[in-house]
This record gives C-alpha cells, sequence and structure tokens, in this order.
C-alpha cells in the first residue's frame, strides 16, 4: 500500500503522512516579514549615505580642525593635522580651472581662483586653523589620496564662496554631496551675474 500525502498548508508543499511535518517546513508569514524587514533597513541605510561604491565614507571621520601649510590650487590645499602629520585635502563639492603644471598651460582663470581662495585662508583665526567637516555621501579619500572635505573658516563655508565669487564651479559627483543643491543655485546666480570666470572665460 502506497503512503498517502497531503498538501501544507504552511508552505504550500506535499508531504507523507509521519514525515515529521511540523519539522520539514517553517512558517512563511514571519520569514517573508523578517526578510522585507532587512530589505528596508538595507535601504534606508544605503539612502542615508552608510555604504558608498568607493570604500571608506567620510562618516568614520567626524569635524575636525587642522591648519593650513598652503594653497596647492583653487580646490586643493595642504594641511596639517593636530598630530603633526601633513596630507592633501580636496574640497568638496567643487571644481576650479587647473593651474599649468606638467607642460601643459593654465586653464582661463586659475591663477586668479587659486588667490581667492589664498585670500580667503588667509583670513583664518589662529594662524590658518581652518575646519574640515566630511559628508556621508562620499568616500573618505579621492582615487590620488587627497581628503575630501568641506573647508571652514571662522563658520564660513569656503566652497560656497568660491562658487559665488565666480571663482568655482559647483561639481556633479555621483551621487551629488549633501550641499549639492545650494551649490548649484549659487552657481546659477554667480552665472546670471557675470562673476569672475563667467565673464573673463566666456
Amino acid at each position: 500500500m502506497s503512503a498517502q500525502m497531503y498538501q501544507c498548508w504552511r508552505c504550500g508543499a506535499r508531504h507523507y503522512y509521519g514525515s515529521g511535518r511540523g519539522r520539514e517546513c517553517a512558517p512563511v508569514i514571519p520569514t517573508l516579514v523578517g526578510a522585507l524587514v532587512l530589505v528596508g533597513l538595507g535601504a534606508i541605510a544605503l539612502q542615508q549615505g552608510y555604504f558608498t561604491t568607493g570604500g571608506t565614507t567620510a562618516k568614520d571621520a567626524p569635524r575636525t580642525q587642522a591648519r593650513v601649510e598652503r594653497v596647492v590650487d583653487g580646490d586643493t590645499i595642504r594641511i596639517r593635522t593636530a598630530k603633526g602629520r601633513e596630507k592633501s585635502v580636496r574640497i568638496l563639492g567643487i571644481n576650479t580651472p587647473e593651474l599649468a603644471r606638467n607642460g601643459k598651460p593654465g586653464e582661463c582663470y586659475a591663477a586668479q581662483a587659486t588667490k581667492v581662495l589664498q585670500d580667503l585662508l588667509d583670513q583664518a583665526p589662529d594662524r590658518g586653523r581652518v575646519e574640515l567637516i566630511g559628508d556621508p555621501t562620499q568616500d573618505n579619500k579621492d582615487v590620488y589620496g587627497r581628503l575630501l572635505r568641506y573647508v571652514e573658516v571662522g563658520g564660513r563655508d569656503v566652497g560656497a564662496t568660491l562658487i559665488r565669487r565666480g571663482a568655482a564651479r559647483a561639481r556633479e559627483d555621483h551621487p551629488p554631496v549633501q550641499r549639492a543643491e545650494r551649490y548649484a543655485d549659487l552657481e546659477d546666480t554667480a552665472q546670471a551675474d557675470d562673476r569672475g570666470l563667467w565673464a573673463a572665460c566666456s
């Protein structure tokens, strides 16, 4: 006599009678709910910038203070940390014209943009002390090993000031920096008013 089978109400599969059906399948609804919760938490974490495609993010680096050693160009500086280490910092969310280097001529308004940045940093109190601020949507460093940070002098956003004066353009990052919308608005205003590079390089 062949063994009889039944339809399991839990998982929809067919089992043989006497096979210990309670141990063969788990309730579907609790498992499904748990999976949906995990997916939802993952989506929230991704949206908040806890995960990126580029490794360590700036969430691992809180606000820090540093002393400016020198200006490299309109969007890059060399700083010295509280531990005495010298590092390069690429200012987040902006692009400035490139200075002449490696036999290549400088771009329009590169020298002026560098001077604007130098003038802003010269206003830093306590012998050039600035505040470096990470962005949880961005990586901690770029491909050249430079720290990716907003730079503030006495509470003033240096990147925003450069854009406002027409010394820098808003950079299109993917994903966008947290200050992208504000920077884009400042760029639109500077361009409409023919400030800086928008007048000199048109």
